[in-house]
């Protein structure tokens, strides 16, 4: 597990992490979501499903502040709108096998 300069941790996207979006996204009402990203990725099939979850969304924003690595990325490409700082990196989309 990884920390920012302010001391949040960036866990890995795994399953946990897919089904506590998952979980959060059905509740949203409306129409509208927007995720922020500071991720160094994770695995290919929880990736996918958060990927697809956003694009259910008739306006989805997806923040890459300064870093989406690996599954991040994907994800990103999920949502409707990708948001990216001016200093932050987009990694190719290289996620830690299946689950």
């Amino acid at each position: 597990m990884a920390s920012d300069a302010q001391g949040r941790a960036h866990r890995r996207i795994d399953l946990r992490i897919a089904d506590y979006l998952l979980a959060r996204l059905e509740r949203i009402r409306g129409d509208e979501v927007t995720v922020v990203l500071p991720t160094p990725g994770g695995y290919a099939t929880s990736s996918v499903m958060i990927a697809n979850a956003l694009g259910r969304f008739p306006r989805s924003t997806a923040v890459v502040p300064y870093m989406a690595l690996s599954g991040g990325p994907l994800i990103a490409l999920g949502a409707r709108e990708i948001a990216i700082g001016r200093c932050a990196a987009l990694s190719a989309v290289d996620p830690v096998g299946l689950v």
